[in-house]
């Protein structure tokens, strides 16, 4: 078993709600092709909606426990 990897995320999104970073745990499946710069589609909120965002970096480790 691999240990978590992160990428952090920004959304194409108009809301200023959202002007931020999000962090996602990268699914091992994809862990490979998760890199700077990819475009990726991302579940926001109660995970009912993808929006397309830009991984802007990808980490070993965060500061905060993820629900």
């Amino acid at each position: 078993m691999q240990k978590d990897r992160y990428a952090l995320i920004i959304v194409d999104n108009t809301s200023t709600n959202t002007d931020k970073v999000f962090t996602y745990i990268i699914p091992e499946e994809i862990i490979d092709y998760v890199e700077v710069g990819k475009r990726v589609l991302v579940p926001l909120g109660k995970g009912n909606r993808l929006l397309e965002g830009l991984v802007i970096e990808v980490v070993d480790d965060i500061d905060f426990i993820p629900n």
